[in-house]
């Protein structure tokens, strides 16, 4: 495993940030493998916590390549200068992008006070493909992430809808602003969507559609 570390200045005074404790930092993950889209996911949100007036500080960690590029990305949102790595149980926020790797981070970073944003969309390893092992039961992933987490959203993303399938971290990201489970603004986020979209504007389609989404979600219940 090794980590790249990036440390960002807010635009304005972060005390003005609306919901952020001066105590304690807002800690989320993005977790997925390897083009899935992590990186602009920190960036999206590094750049709208800096609009709130947040200083957010992103640490990648990036783990054995057999995996499959396992890549979990924490986002630090404080009033000061923090660790790049959330500390064990420390976890405000799980952004799954794949179920697997988002289940691992709740293992790893969470808490009964974790809210957790789970993509229902596995992605294969070397070892699956190849008959090695088995993908995990998904039910058995989400009844295991519930139990550990305060609140578990599964999302089934429309890919037949969204504009293409790697704006699925922009959609993602919507679902963060709907659902209001951040210290930052939507305003911020969509803006900050726009500024790193291709052009032809996939990003910022799948951002409101998203946030529509996000509308209809209510948190798992737990299972049987």
């Amino acid at each position: 495993m090794w980590l790249m570390y990036r440390r960002m200045s807010p635009r304005r005074h972060p005390k003005e940030a609306d919901g952020l404790s001066q105590v304690a930092p807002f800690n989320i993950i993005v977790a997925g493998v390897g083009g899935q889209g992590n990186l602009v996911c920190s960036r999206a949100l590094g750049e709208a916590a800096m609009e709130s007036g947040v200083s957010p500080t992103i640490g990648q960690t990036f783990g054995a390549s057999r995996r499959g590029g396992s890549v979990l990305t924490h986002v630090r949102l404080a009033d000061r200068m923090v660790a790049p790595l959330i500390p064990r149980g420390h976890l405000n926020l799980l952004l799954g992008l794949e179920p697997l790797e988002g289940l691992r981070a709740v293992v790893q970073f969470g808490s009964r006070e974790t809210v957790a944003v789970m993509i229902d969309r596995p992605i294969d390893t070397v070892d699956t493909l190849t008959g090695e092992r088995e993908y995990p039961d998904i039910d058995e992933l989400f009844r295991r992430t519930v139990r550990l987490c305060h609140q578990t959203y599964r999302v089934e993303p429309p890919l037949e809808k969204l504009p293409s399938v790697r704006s699925l971290n922009a959609y993602v990201l919507g679902i963060v602003a709907g659902l209001e489970i951040a210290p930052i603004k939507m305003e911020a986020l969509e803006d900050a969507v726009s500024r790193i979209d291709s052009g032809l504007g996939h990003n910022i389609k799948a951002f409101d559609m998203g946030v529509s989404h996000a509308r209809g979600l209510q948190p798992l219940g737990l299972f049987s």
